[in-house]
């Protein structure tokens, strides 16, 4: 069991974090500019520093 914010919060994080990754890949692939680039992977570093916010937010109450 883990106590914490709402597992919501935790999945909704995951879902930016999936949709950013997937934005980068696909602008790489089509070959976007170096700005779009830059843009999309500051928008994944962001999405990864709230997933581990909230992931460091839980503790496990296992006994």
């Amino acid at each position: 069991m883990t106590i914490g914010t709402g597992s919501w919060v935790g999945h909704i994080s995951l879902v930016h974090l999936r949709a950013d990754v997937q934005r980068l890949r696909t602008d790489f692939v089509a070959g976007a500019d170096d700005q779009v680039i830059a843009a999309d992977r500051a928008a994944v570093q962001d999405s990864r520093r709230v997933l581990n916010l909230h992931r460091a937010a839980l503790f496990d109450v296992t006994v």
